[in-house]
Parts: structure tokens; sequence; C-alpha cells
């Protein structure tokens, strides 16, 4: 297969004006697929990187981070959901609290996180789907934080879902490049990996749920392809394209803190997989995020917000 990846920084998409809010939209034609089933309109917002904390260095705002999100939260009352994607706290103290405080937040904010109690979240609140990031795993145990992301042993913090004709797969590269370890002292790295058992569930869900009742695969990962071993990332991208060529896939991401877009086309120059990279929340005294709508379970337009307005 053919690959053609196109990188391109969006500052010139956006609109950075004197006012309280600016947003450019991506409106996207991915594949013609149709299917006989018909799916809800829907829209999400995702954000990453809040690197909520009890101090501020170089340009992270560390300490207003939670104060940003609530303000994520209040803008998007018709989300149908949200999408962390990592580096929720900066932990310092490798400990449990700052992330404690975190969660708590949410529950004021009437914001659920997807855990393995789903089943008892109260249905007036609005579920948070969070992916574990560098900043997690570089201060606590990935299996202790289990009651905040769901952990297969052996795997990672890793879990799916499907929602209106569209297939949600979180993946964890939290693991170091050199020894593939997830301990706290090995994850100090500039590339990472993931085990050949993560990849095998992927395989496993891909085939069990990537079905004619869906029709995007939605890749949600904290690390960007570009910071995740290319010898391992690749496959997961090809698994699908190639055995399942009718299904486009798009990824979002964080980590490294500024906005990007990758597309992938086939030798039909059709688009195949769709990157998006986000920008983090706590960076500069301004915070971003993304709105993104689903028609007939495909991305249909991404909106990226940046709200430069004081902070109260």
């Amino acid at each position: 297969m053919k690959k053609i990846i196109i990188i391109s920084i969006f500052l010139c998409l956006m609109f950075l004006v004197s006012c309280s809010k600016s947003t450019s939209s991506i409106t996207t034609t991915n594949s013609n697929r149709t299917t006989e089933n018909s799916f809800k309109e829907f829209t999400i917002t995702i954000f990453s990187d809040v690197h909520y904390g009890t101090h501020n260095y170089n340009n992270f705002t560390c300490t207003e981070g939670l104060t940003k999100l609530g303000k994520i939260i209040n803008e998007t009352p018709k989300s149908k959901f949200y999408i962390n994607l990592g580096d929720f706290i900066d932990n310092m103290n490798k400990s449990f609290t700052l992330l404690d405080e975190a969660i708590s937040y949410l529950d004021t904010q009437d914001i659920a996180i997807f855990n393995n109690n789903y089943s008892s979240i109260e249905e007036n609140k609005r579920i948070m789907y969070y992916t574990i990031g560098n900043h997690e795993t570089n201060t606590i145990d990935k299996s202790s934080m289990s009651k905040y992301i769901p952990y297969i042993d052996g795997v990672g913090q890793v879990f799916y879902f499907k929602y209106e004709g569209v297939l949600f797969v979180a993946i964890d590269a939290n693991y170091s490049y050199d020894t593939i370890s997830d301990k706290m002292e090995d994850m100090y790295c500039t590339k990472f990996s993931m085990p050949q058992e993560e990849f095998d569930w992927f395989k496993d869900v891909i085939d069990k749920n990537l079905n004619d009742k869906v029709n995007e695969l939605v890749i949600l990962s904290h690390i960007p392809v570009k910071d995740i071993d290319q010898k391992v990332i690749w496959p997961y991208i090809d698994y699908v394209t190639e055995n399942y060529p009718d299904h486009h896939i798009t990824m979002f991401d964080g980590h490294i803190h500024t906005r990007q877009y990758n597309n992938e086309t086939n030798d039909d120059n059709e688009s195949t997989f769709t990157e998006y990279t986000l920008p983090a929340v706590t960076t500069t005294e301004n915070y971003e995020y993304y709105n993104v709508t689903f028609k007939n379970g495909q991305v249909s337009n991404v909106e990226m917000v940046l709200n430069n307005a004081p902070l109260e």
C-alpha cells in the first residue's frame, strides 16, 4: 500500500484575533461507504494535556488546569460525551492526590469517568473516556489506576466501545522504547512502544467489532504516531486498511502540545487514515479543544476551538 503522509500545523487556520473565542473547522469526506443502517448525528468534545498540578513552569499553567476544563465543559452542553487524551495531571509527588482531586472535580460537573464500574454510572451524568498519558504512567503504577481507566494485565490501559456506527478503540503506547517495559522508572524516553500482547488484543477487538454495523474506526491514543515506535504502530493501521478496506480510520492523540494533521491515502488517492494531534489545554493562558461531529457513523466535521478569554 502506498503511504502518503501530509503533516501541517494548523496555526494558519486559526483566527487568532482579539476576541474571546475563535474557531476553525475541517469538513471531512472520509469515504463513500454506505450501509443500510441509519445512525444518528452526534457531537463529542475531545481535549488533551490538562496537566493539572500544584505549580507552573515554562508556559504550563498547571494550577489553572481544572478551571480551564470547567470552561470547556460549560461551553459544550450539547456534547454527547468527552474524550480525555491523557496527561490529565502533572504529578511530581508520585501519589494519587492530584488524580483523585481531578476526578472529584469531574463529579461536581456531572461528568462520570468510564471505568471498570461503568454499569453503575448515574444516568443523568455524561461520560468522559480517559486514555492514559505518560505523565500518569511516569508517576503512578498502571494497574493501580484501574479504578479510573480500564486495565488488562499484560496488555495495558486499553478499552473500546461502540456508539452510533463508530467503533472507538483506546490504545496504550506508554511503554519504554528500549525495553517494552511500563514500569515507572523506565518511562522517561523520547519514543514509546507497545507489546505484542496489545497488538493481539487490538486485532481481536477489530475482528469481532468492525463489521457492516460500523462505518468508521476511531483510535484514541495519548502518544501520536510520530512518537510511537514505527515498527509497532504501522501494523495497527495496516491491519485495518488491508483487512477492512471499506472502513476509514481516524486517530486522535496529544502529547506533543502542538496542533497537527496527518492524512494517508491509498493508490487511488482515497483517504484511508487521518490523524488529528491536539494541542495542550494547559499551555499558555488560553485553552483549546476539538468538537467532533459524526454523521451516518463517520467523522463529518472537526471544529477546533481556541478560547483566549481571561480566566475568572
